[in-house]
């Protein structure tokens, strides 16, 4: 009777420990609460340990606009950087020109659009080690590490995985500290379909780095932090119809990764984020 007592136990033990309860949209996410690196192998790594950026892996935008509202800032090259084994991407408050326009701020953006050996695709996980400026109440300037399906739509109407957001913008939580993972949708066949999730608030040192990571499903996509997940989208779940109006479609093909420095008006000092790895994973061949 103790052998079945204990066997129930134990079989009660790995089912929690392997069912999902991080927060999602409507239905349990199948995706693990903890991410188990063991069960993936890795398929692209840059450590950003040359003395150059590799541009056969990344692409730097040079005056570059990426919003159509954009109106103070201007990505440029001068703001990204290899720097002791780190790939840094800066926001700046100085006077630019560009053609007729001038622009108070500049910030930095690169992304892997031009290339396929650092896109991933379904069932893969990609995740970089981040390290993210002090908090300023004055300052709401948001680094990003994002990931945007190749030739999907052009920009302002494609599905956008924001899998890191640093933001002050909350309604609720008394932390400055907000760790934003969202799924952003325009669809013109739609309308203006916004739809944002974010993940619990969490309070993290930033004076230390930390793992900001995607893992994407045909029909799910989880976020991670640190290795452990904070939430999930459930693209088909019916329940999410009635409360949102629309649905956010899970794009097929290659998906490109990026990182950017998007700039406020209240940017005083120049700031810098500091990204160690990033890397793409892929399930174990199943034996």
């Amino acid at each position: 009777m103790i052998r079945i007592k204990f066997y129930l136990v134990a079989w009660a033990l790995l089912f929690v420990l392997s069912s999902a309860t991080h927060r999602s949209t409507g239905t349990l996410s199948s995706s693990p609460d903890v991410f188990n690196y063991n069960d993936y192998i890795e398929i692209f790594r840059d450590d950003f340990d040359q003395a150059q950026l590799n541009t056969t892996n990344w692409r730097v935008a040079d005056n570059y606009i990426k919003l159509p509202e954009q109106r103070d800032y201007i990505y440029t090259k001068d703001n990204v950087k290899v720097k002791d084994g780190n790939l840094v991407i800066s926001a700046q408050n100085e006077l630019v020109e560009y053609g007729k326009a001038k622009y108070q701020f500049t910030g930095g953006f690169v992304d892997s659009n031009s290339t396929a050996k650092n896109s991933f695709q379904f069932d893969n996980y990609t995740e970089a080690r981040i390290r993210i400026p002090d908090y300023q109440d004055f300052d709401l300037s948001e680094p990003g590490f994002i990931a945007i399906p190749f030739n999907f739509e052009s920009w302002p109407h494609p599905t956008e995985f924001q899998i890191m957001k640093y933001s002050i913008f909350d309604n609720v939580s008394i932390s400055p500290y907000i760790y934003n993972s969202y799924n952003y949708y325009q669809w013109v066949d739609n309308g203006d379909c916004r739809i944002q999730y974010r993940s619990p608030n969490k309070k993290l040192d930033f004076s230390k780095y930390h793992t900001y990571g995607m893992l994407l499903k045909e029909n799910e996509v989880t976020y991670y932090i640190d290795g452990i997940a904070y939430f999930s989208y459930i693209a088909n779940d019916p329940s999410n119809s009635p409360t949102l109006g629309c649905r956010i479609r899970i794009p097929k093909g290659d998906i490109f990764l990026g990182f950017d420095f998007v700039v406020k008006s209240t940017l005083k000092k120049p700031k810098e984020i500091y990204v160690d790895y990033v890397r793409i994973l892929k399930p174990k061949p199943k034996q």
